[in-house]
């Protein structure tokens, strides 16, 4: 999805498939897994899934309306999302979306912190690298 970040407007859409997570909460992990997308690129999403959470997302990963701050989530009356419907929902697009860390330089991001790591943790250890006991003279 970052490769296709752009100065433009933009919105993720996707379109899944979560029949194979029946009602278990694999569907809810799925839908946090799509909203982090639209967190990380700053782009609002939408999506549409066959019975899992179907729903609109801003740039902050946030499911309310613009302007009436109502969920925009398709849930029946107990919350749940297996259940056949349908969603009209209102979002924000921007015209020049906001840049990200994550959006500039990707997974080097990540990757610099744990090679930093790595080498922080090799050099606390050398430091604290017990000293060898000298050994014991005889007098005699």
């Amino acid at each position: 999805m970052r490769k296709f970040a752009r100065d433009a407007p933009q919105v993720i859409v996707n379109v899944t498939n979560d029949g194979w997570f029946k009602e278990s909460i694999g569907a809810e992990q799925h839908f946090a897994n799509a909203r982090f997308r639209a967190i990380e690129l700053r782009r609002p999403l939408i999506r549409c899934a066959n019975s899992g959470v179907t729903a609109a997302v801003d740039t902050l990963g946030l499911t309310r309306n613009p302007d009436t701050g109502k969920p925009q989530e398709l849930r029946d009356e107990d919350g749940k999302t297996f259940f056949r419907g349908h969603l009209f929902a209102d979002i924000d697009i921007p015209k020049h979306p906001q840049w990200t860390l994550y959006s500039a330089i990707g997974d080097w991001g990540v990757i610099g912190a744990a090679v930093v790591s790595w080498l922080w943790a090799m050099l606390v250890a050398r430091r604290n690298r017990p000293v060898p006991a000298e050994p014991l003279q005889s007098f005699g």
